[in-house]
């Protein structure tokens, strides 16, 4: 083999290497860039607030449903299915109580970290211990992939499956370790970007002092803007039915 051979060679292989990385793991990051943004527009457009939390459930989800119960507003509970035996009875409360329910996979695997078929057991997984919880069978919930990460097999696997994945446009930072929270902070983003779906978590009573005063003054803000507190897929329904309304009028 020559050497101009051996150049084109090896330059094939690392060609290949990164179609196969854009394709794994970019295409799904600008997705999901291209999701959040999306969600920012119609958020703001539709003057909406979208409480999400993450990682429940836990002791500290009946004190964050007992405020939304206080100013009868709605949210979307992504729940991770580990954490659900023996809290069976609070993932029923939710329902119960007006609010959605979502999944947050089983075991908050990072699906770049890995394999295809772990990471679809992992979310098959959390859909499952959802249903055990809600004694059905089959049933579908919106998606929120831990991280905000997917690779490209499991992006095709929800697809394939038409399961909303849903992501976020604010962090509420509310999470243990972080030193710089306030809880202020998304009650400022309202008023300043007009709209929002917000991310906070509620996996352990711990930050307890930390969710309950964010979402309290965060709740307040959309009041004093005029703005709408709605669930997810009540954001997403005004999407479908624009659409809808965009094509007739084509």
């Amino acid at each position: 083999m020559g050497i101009l051979s051996f150049v084109i060679w090896v330059m094939a292989i690392i060609g290949f290497g990164c179609a196969v990385i854009f394709c794994y793991f970019v295409l799904p990051w600008l997705y999901g860039r291209w999701q959040r943004v999306s969600l920012k527009l119609l958020a703001v457009k539709t003057k909406s607030v979208v409480f999400t939390f993450d990682d429940g459930p836990s002791d500290v989800t009946p004190d964050v449903l007992a405020v939304l119960r206080q100013y009868n507003v709605k949210a979307t509970f992504f729940l991770g299915g580990a954490r659900i035996a023996g809290r069976e009875s609070i993932v029923r409360q939710i329902v119960a109580e007006g609010h959605e329910i979502g999944s947050h996979t089983y075991s908050h695997l990072h699906q770049w970290y890995v394999s295809p078929i772990s990471g679809i057991r992992d979310i098959k997984r959390g859909w499952q211990a959802i249903d055990n919880a809600m004694e059905i069978q089959n049933g579908k919930y919106p998606f929120r992939p831990p991280y905000g990460k997917l690779n490209l097999l499991t992006l095709l696997y929800l697809w394939a499956k038409r399961v909303p994945v849903i992501f976020w446009t604010t962090d509420s930072r509310d999470i243990a370790g972080i030193v710089d929270f306030d809880s202020q902070r998304n009650a400022m983003l309202i008023k300043k970007e007009g709209g929002t779906v917000i991310l906070a978590h509620d996996y352990t009573v711990k930050t307890k002092d930390r969710i309950i005063p964010s979402l309290c003054a965060s709740i307040m803000a959309a009041r004093e803007m005029g703005m709408a507190v709605r669930t997810i897929s009540e954001l997403r329904a005004i999407r479908r039915v624009n659409n809808l309304s965009d094509k007739k009028n084509i």
